[in-house]
């Protein structure tokens, strides 16, 4: 049976801070369960001290939304109105 996905709020957060931040699937996933900030980012109410996801899941969402939409995110992410 497959788990049930993310939150796409947690997913795009992450999605963000992985190319702000230049950092590896399991680099950000290690980071995300460590700072605060990270998960202020991706919308937890309280500090939660485990991993978010698993790298694997980050995989799985970038193949999900394809180079177009990981495109589209990224520029929406800086877009200033």
């Amino acid at each position: 049976m497959d788990k049930p996905a993310k939150p796409i709020r947690l997913m795009v957060s992450l999605l963000i801070l992985k190319f702000l931040r230049n950092l590896s699937d399991e680099n950000l996933v290690e980071h995300g369960a460590e700072n605060i900030y990270f998960q202020y980012f991706s919308c937890e109410q309280f500090f939660q001290p485990n991993i978010p996801c698993v790298p694997t899941e980050l995989i799985a969402f970038r193949q999900r939304i394809g180079e177009p939409g990981v495109e589209l995110i990224l520029q929406e992410s800086i877009h200033i109105k």
